[in-house]
């Protein structure tokens, strides 16, 4: 019942793709944040696998259909 919300836009994509009609975007972003994994702060084991791993996602092309499928 609200008039207007601010919203994620990945979110509110992906809500719109299941329920057309339901609601509609009226302006552009507001602002532009990046996304990100919080690592303990020494734990150089954690950070170095999720690093690597999102280097291979990226390099087999995975990322790109992720993204593409996705976002």
């Amino acid at each position: 019942r609200a008039d207007f919300t601010i919203n994620d836009l990945p979110v509110t994509q992906a809500f719109m793709s299941q329920n057309p009609g339901v609601i509609k975007i009226v302006d552009d972003e507001i602002t532009s944040d990046s996304y990100g994994f919080a690592v303990k702060s020494g734990n150089t084991e954690l950070l170095t696998m999720l690093n690597q791993g999102l280097a291979n996602v990226k390099e087999d092309g995975t990322y790109d259909q992720i993204m593409a499928k996705y976002f």
